[in-house]
């Protein structure tokens, strides 16, 4: 268990990082007109084509401005305060299989979905948090952030409903949502101002065995 998410910490007890469950290299090089006008008896290039060449504005890719929407203080110690009573109940239900949910046999796809259902947090998680009122700022951040909690809730769900089948194929494809929902809600919390040192982190960390 991946992921999704927009700086969002009380200290809790340690959990499974998979459990509770966002380089561009440009290289550019130009060869030397001696090398052009001399290698292969290749001739060199015009002065109008090497105007043309040199006028042409390089490609360039610039990644968007990330845009944060912060929910206020107080807001935001409430959400950290139920997200320690889901860590602390997470603490003491920990799944005992392996760090890749993508690895998972078989034979651990009941304990798996078992687990799933005890944890709190994939029951109530909409309930919650929506409870919570609506934040003096930050509010269009924290919609955002609802939407996606309404989704990760769906997907967890899916997920255990596959593993009580038995069929690795559809737990893999349902785990695989579940983690890009995980991936989701991680970035929205960081646009709503609940970053990574926040309690409310901790669920929605990408498994340490999770490749992506």
């Amino acid at each position: 268990m991946s992921s999704p998410g927009p700086a969002r910490h009380r200290t809790v007890r340690s959990v499974p990082v998979w459990a509770m469950a966002l380089t561009l290299a440009v290289a550019g090089c130009s060869a030397g007109s001696e090398a052009l006008g001399t290698s292969g008896g290749q001739a060199p290039p015009t002065p109008s084509a090497a105007m043309t060449a040199s006028s042409t504005p390089p490609s360039t890719t610039t990644a968007p401005a990330f845009k944060q929407d912060s929910v206020d203080s107080a807001f935001a110690k409430k959400l950290d305060a139920v997200c320690n009573d889901w860590n602390s109940f997470a603490s003491s239900h920990q799944y005992s299989g392996g760090a890749n949910p993508q690895a998972a046999t078989v034979e651990e796809l009941p304990k798996m979905a078992a687990w799933l259902d005890s944890l709190t947090i994939n029951h109530e998680l909409v309930a919650k948090a929506t409870g919570l009122g609506t934040p003096a700022t930050g509010s269009t951040a924290w919609a955002r952030v609802l939407e996606d909690f309404a989704q990760y809730e769906k997907a967890v769900a899916t997920a255990a409903a596959a593993a009580k089948t038995g069929s690795l194929e559809r737990w893999q494809s349902a785990e695989g949502s579940w983690s890009a929902a995980r991936d989701i809600v991680r970035e929205d919390l960081l646009k709503a101002g609940i970053g990574a040192k926040s309690s409310c982190s901790l669920p929605f960390i990408r498994p340490a065995g999770h490749g992506g």
